[in-house]
């Protein structure tokens, strides 16, 4: 992994060099620039200056140069600092003066700015003694060195009280209250000697400690996720068999340019490298493609990169290592790395040779329903349409039809404001079975009962939640409950060939054929659970409850044995019996056909097949469909609601 992220950075130097610092907005604090001479005799005419906030708003005109100016003269961390023990100057080349005014009281009152100056004061020749000597090989250092340290003894502190001064934004009641961020002053003799100083820095301090260098200091400890520190066992590899893992220096410099990038973000807030990083093998043309695209206005995820690479390259992608990381509160974190051999941005036919389609088959009006199909033909519709609706947006989460978050890897605590203890389960069963699936091309991870699974869960995990709200009167679930089960039948089609879609009529004409006395009994168990959804949402319906919601069905569908589930029916049946008008109507002849019904296998479990029941429980209610000869007494009531 090591190798591929050094080789990653090494490529983009050279293809890119300014990646590392174009776009990408001043820290929060208060910049000086100052030109100096090839002695550091300083031009104080040459001042430029800025203030920006932890908003990232900026209240001057940025400075072509302070980006690179202010890149390469960062600490590694505050136990690299030059002035040691003390911890006061945060810069690492001899042409800057970092510091936060915070760490004093008040640093911009009378006795505060004194102290302030005081500090800093007394720690610059510690600071420029350390500097000077390790950057010997810079023309003049000796000189630049002791002319700067005079000036920020002589001068500097009162250019920054002037340049706090003067901003009235920086001013509360008549007093400066200036203490987010830095001070940061960059004496400017070019920025070629910014990197020539920076670069020795690195080279001094990338390793963890001193204590493990060998081979004249080219193999060390590197800070990349590792550490020598008994007091952060985690960061320890236990298991390894080498106590102390060394690398070389040149990769280990590169894996802190990588954790640098990694944490950058542009000016938009969006970080500098995507997530998940694919890394190109032999191949640093689509590598460079990648990031040329996601600096592109609109283009601000992986997705969106794989998609225009797609597009250039017409064919499938692979020969990649991805990396899934984040940024967390205790810094850089890899959640994932692994070789793509191949990624398929295409949804291919299945070898019953159909595409995946999702059939508006219970006809919802609006969302995603435009038309009454969706194709689902490449990955990330897969991931944004099905995936965000079978964890109930929780894995994936959608707003205005974006992806706006996913949580693959995430830690994820149960909680019942956000997701049910069903959705929650299903999550950390099967995140990273999905994740391989979409971003790794992992199409053995996932098989048809995996889906059934998911969806039959989630079903009545909305079935037994549902509420009814009468002013608005709407189901809270109802909407959901249909369109996994358009998704279901999407899904059935594609694994098993059963196209649900032109079956319903089929089953719809056999209830009719029992209303019209054409048969008696039905054919197969689909024909049976049909028709007992049909008779279950009529029976519901004739309850006087005020608030009729969809958990009224729970206790039909809680039956896997088939004696009991025609029980449960009868039973309610005889509860509402009043309600009935018994006139050889249409009801009857469904009822009489239902408790009849046994299948041909001998058994019929209810809950294994709870999708084609709920089929006729949320199709039209063929009871009430008009008919030219028929004199059934239901034929004009309400139909569609419960609570009609």
């Amino acid at each position: 992994m090591i190798r591929e992220i050094s080789s990653f950075i090494e490529f983009l130097e050279k293809d890119n060099p300014n990646y590392f610092t174009e776009n990408v907005p001043p820290g929060v604090g208060l910049h000086l620039i100052l030109d100096i001479d090839a002695e550091g005799n300083v031009d104080e005419t040459s001042l430029r200056s800025l203030y920006c906030d932890k908003n990232n708003d900026c209240y001057e005109t940025i400075p072509g140069e302070l980006g690179d100016l202010e890149y390469y003269c960062d600490i590694i961390n505050t136990n690299k600092c030059f002035d040691l023990p003390a911890k006061k100057i945060h810069s690492s080349v001899p042409f800057a003066i970092k510091f936060k005014p915070s760490i004093v009281s008040n640093p911009f009152s009378e006795s505060g700015f004194k102290e302030l100056q005081s500090i800093i004061i007394s720690r610059l020749p510690f600071f420029f003694q350390k500097t000077r000597a390790l950057n010997q090989s810079i023309e003049n250092i000796e000189k630049i060195t002791e002319n700067l340290e005079n000036f920020c003894k002589a001068k500097l502190f009162q250019i920054i009280y002037a340049e706090a001064d003067k901003r009235e934004y920086l001013k509360k009641n008549d007093e400066i209250n200036f203490t987010d961020g830095y001070i940061k002053v960059y004496f400017n003799p070019g920025i070629e000697l910014y990197k020539a100083a920076y670069d020795k820095y690195i080279e001094e301090n990338v390793y963890n400690v001193k204590d493990y260098n060998i081979d004249k200091d080219e193999y060390g400890l590197s800070d990349f996720l590792n550490t020598a520190n008994q007091k952060k066992p985690f960061l320890i590899h236990q298991t390894s068999p080498i106590d102390i893992a060394r690398i070389p220096k040149s990769i280990a410099k590169n894996l802190f340019k990588f954790l640098r990038l990694i944490g950058t973000k542009d000016n938009n807030g969006k970080r500098k490298i995507p997530n998940p990083l694919a890394i190109f093998i032999d191949n640093n043309q689509l590598t460079s493609e990648a990031l040329k695209f996601y600096g592109k206005e609109g283009v601000a995820n992986f997705h969106e990169i794989l998609r225009e690479l797609f597009k250039k390259q017409d064919m499938e992608l692979g020969n990649y290592y991805l990396i899934n990381w984040q940024m967390t509160k205790d810094g850089f974190l890899i959640y994932d790395f692994d070789y793509v051999e191949q990624f398929k941005y295409k949804i291919e036919k299945s070898k019953y040779d159909q595409e995946l389609k999702i059939q508006n088959i219970f006809n919802l009006k609006g969302g995603d329903y435009k038309n009454n199909e969706i194709d689902i033909d490449n990955i990330f519709k897969f991931e944004s349409f099905i995936v965000s609706k079978i964890f109930d947006n929780s894995l994936v989460t959608l707003s205005s039809g974006e992806v706006t978050r996913l949580k693959y890897f995430e830690e994820i605590k149960y909680d019942l404001k956000y997701f049910t203890h069903t959705t929650f389960q299903n999550i950390i069963t099967y995140r990273k079975k999905f994740y391989d699936y979409i971003y790794k091309s992992r199409y053995d991870l996932l098989d048809w009962n995996v889906f059934k699974n998911i969806i039959r869960s989630q079903i009545i995990d909305y079935i037994k939640h549902d509420e009814y709200n009468a002013s608005k009167k709407t189901h809270t679930h109802e909407w959901k409950i249909k369109e996994l089960l358009n998704i279901y039948y999407g899904l059935l089609n594609y694994y098993k060939g059963r196209n649900m879609s032109q079956s319903i009529s089929e089953l719809q004409d056999s209830v009719r054929n029992i209303f019209n006395k054409e048969s008696v009994e039905f054919d197969n168990d689909d024909q049976f659970l049909f028709g007992a959804g049909q008779a279950v949402f009529f029976i519901i319906k004739q309850s006087e409850s005020a608030n009729k919601s969809h958990a009224m069905v729970e206790p039909f569908i809680n039956k896997s044995n088939l004696k009991l589930f025609k029980k449960e029916i009868a039973n309610s049946f005889i509860k509402y019996k009043h309600k009935f008008n018994f006139r050889n109507g249409r009801f009857e002849k469904l009822m009489s056909a239902i408790m009849s019904y046994y299948p041909e296998s001998g058994t019929l479990n209810i809950k294994e097949h709870l999708p084609e029941f709920l089929t006729g429980y949320f199709s039209d209610t063929l009871i009430y469909e008009k008919s030219e000869n028929s004199n059934n007494e239901y034929i004009n009531s309400n139909d569609g609601d419960l609570n009609g």
